[in-house]
């Protein structure tokens, strides 16, 4: 079960159903990450996160658009979660000459 939504929850995915834009919210959001549309065939996804700054909660932001360059896309808000960033150790490897 999930939890219900909050105040700022809700005025955020309203904000966002009207202008799917993170960089065109007000003053007391701040664009925290803006990230990459990836190719979804027929579409394209993208998730940002956003900042409260009066409470300093984070909100990824998932959109969907499809349309191509040339003709224009047309966006939509998919949607939004409250989340905390964390630490985490990543461990690469490389090949031995």
């Amino acid at each position: 079960m999930s939890n219900p939504l909050t105040a700022t929850e809700i005025l955020l995915a309203n904000l966002l159903a009207d202008e799917p834009w993170c960089d065109d919210l007000p003053d007391e959001f701040e664009l925290f990450v803006s990230g990459d549309w990836t190719d979804k065939g027929k579409t394209e996804g993208k998730l940002d996160v956003v900042k409260h700054l009066p409470s300093g909660r984070f909100f990824e932001c998932f959109f969907t658009r499809y349309g191509d360059h040339w003709k224009g896309y047309e966006t939509s808000f998919d949607g939004c979660n409250e989340v905390e960033p964390y630490e985490a150790t990543v461990i690469l490897w490389k090949e031995v000459k």
